[in-house]
């Protein structure tokens, strides 16, 4: 059983939604394409709500901006023991200087500094000690993990290992993605990269579907909490084009 009030506990309250969620994503697959006005911003541009957001949405190039923006943030966030800080450096950044633009130029400006500002405090984050980084590497290593691959399905086995030099994780879930592991300099997770769906004939979710993830690499972010140490990475299911976050937990 997993920890009530934890992460996993809410999660298995949600097993009855699994064969909801599977047919889903087929039925997306079935559904006739339609070409779309611009690329994903870090938002859900379907529920673009004012006039800047919507600018975002339609220009490509400010949309890839916000997602380096929103990359950039979340590996702030992973690399600092100040993550109440950044997040309150960030609203206001949000409501002073990007929400104060009325043009594209304002936009690129503002979005190109403050990546470059998010980058400069990642690189002078406090770093943990050699022997602090493999210590925290090893519980991840060492510790029983859960999680998942999708926010509706209940939270499965996980499994860390090294193997030729890197690190892998498998979560064993409902699309069952492979992926090469990065530890940060806390020794925690901090990204997930060239990641592979495991499914094979006879496994319970096989359907013939090659489902993959769009992103190469797929920034984590990871979540002190009293009992537990949850990790999230955002990520766009292919071939539904659909965002979801694949999940890493473990107990403190």
């Amino acid at each position: 059983m997993f920890p009530a009030g934890s992460v996993a506990g809410a999660a298995q309250q949600n097993v009855g939604h699994l064969t909801m969620k599977r047919s889903f994503y087929i039925l997306i697959l079935l559904l006739p394409a339609f070409p779309v006005a611009s690329g994903a911003a870090s938002f859900d541009c379907a529920r673009a709500g004012t006039t800047l957001e919507k600018m975002i949405c339609a220009d490509q190039a400010l949309s890839a901006l916000d997602e380096r923006l929103a990359q950039a943030y979340k590996s702030a966030l992973s690399e600092t023991a100040n993550a109440k800080d950044i997040r309150q450096q960030q609203k206001r950044w949000l409501e002073n200087v990007r929400d104060k633009c009325t043009s594209r130029a304002c936009l690129v400006e503002v979005y190109e500094k403050r990546i470059k500002e998010l980058a400069s405090q990642q690189s002078e984050a406090p770093k943990s000690s050699a022997g602090e980084q493999e210590g925290e590497k090893e519980k991840w290593l060492s510790s029983r993990l859960y999680g998942s691959d999708n926010e509706i399905a209940a939270l499965k086995e996980v499994k860390i290992w090294q193997e030729a030099g890197k690190y892998w994780a498998h979560i064993k879930n409902q699309f069952s993605f492979k992926c090469e592991l990065t530890f940060g300099s806390n020794g925690m997770p901090q990204r997930l990269s060239q990641c592979e769906s495991m499914l094979r004939p006879g496994d319970e979710w096989y359907d013939g579907s090659l489902w993959a993830t769009k992103e190469n690499e797929i920034p984590v972010s990871c979540s002190v909490l009293k009992n537990e140490i949850v990790c999230k990475g955002k990520y766009t299911m292919l071939p539904i084009g659909e965002s979801d976050y694949m999940t890493i937990a473990r107990r403190k």
